[in-house]
């Protein structure tokens, strides 16, 4: 699918409930999650050829361990095929599981 696309991680207080994807302009709603415990899992690296992220390295793992830790714990299980988090789609500003 054509588009810049998106990544949000729902949050509570026990951590991860979902992540939210989508293609094109973030909706109003998705923002609004974004401010109100949720967390953009994008980030830009590179903007018109320039590098505009310059976070040092033992930030990076910092934040790397604090993103897993949100996880639930069958997240560190090795299982076939099944998602720790359920995905929401979010297509016309309709989110669909």
């Amino acid at each position: 699918m054509a588009g810049r696309k998106w990544a949000l991680r729902r949050l509570d207080d026990s951590g991860a409930t979902a992540e939210l994807i989508g293609i094109g302009p973030l909706s109003d709603q998705v923002e609004h999650d974004a401010e109100q415990g949720g967390r953009r899992l994008l980030v830009d690296l590179v903007r018109d050829g320039e590098r505009v992220w310059r976070e040092p390295l033992a930030d990076s793992r910092d934040r790397h361990r604090r993103s897993f830790g949100e996880l639930p714990i069958s997240a560190s299980h090795l299982s076939r095929g099944e998602q720790v988090l359920p995905s929401v789609y979010e297509t016309e500003g309709e989110p669909q599981r």
